[in-house]
């Protein structure tokens, strides 16, 4: 979501849709998108192995290459943090990016509360500093669907199930 609008793609191509329904077609070419978040006003979405940052009227510029077995995407302030090739990632607006630590793999979702970082990682759910510092908070999380917050709580698809999970 941006503002009142939500943004899709499906098929390759991305879509603005209001809360009533209706949508209106930004453009195709979007291929094997690995995910899409946003950060002031734009979109920011991996596309076959590239980050693009994309305004809501759908023209986009590429912000670089090289992001591969993408598991994550996610804004926190002013930054973007990405979990690649089981890395975790701070990166600016402007593509440039730095490691955080490894060791993320089985990945099924990310997202930020407050000034925090929660990621689910083979099964089990962990709050992760900017810093890339990190504390489990809890196993058990199968078969994950979904990972978002509202209004500061979690929310989880697993095994079919909506959860809310408190962050501490």
């Amino acid at each position: 979501a941006l503002g009142q609008k939500l943004y899709i793609i499906s098929d390759g191509s991305l879509y603005e849709a209001s809360k009533d329904g209706k949508y209106t077609s930004l453009g195709s070419g979007w291929a094997n998108v690995a995910g899409m978040t946003s950060l002031d006003g734009k979109l920011y979405v991996i596309s076959d192995g590239s980050l693009y940052e994309t305004n809501t009227a759908g023209k986009y510029t590429s912000l670089g290459s090289g992001w591969a077995n993408v598991g994550a995407i996610t804004s926190l302030g002013q930054k973007l943090y990405v979990i690649s090739d089981g890395s975790l990632y701070e990166a600016g607006k402007d593509g440039k990016y730095n490691s955080l630590g490894s060791g993320w793999s089985g990945v099924k979702g990310m997202t930020s509360v407050g000034n925090k970082l929660y990621i689910i990682s083979d099964g089990s759910l962990y709050e992760a500093s900017t810093d890339g510092k990190y504390t489990s908070l809890g196993s058990g999380w199968a078969n994950v669907a979904g990972l978002t917050s509202l209004n500061g709580l979690l929310y989880v698809i697993s095994d079919g199930s909506l959860y809310r999970a408190k962050t501490k």
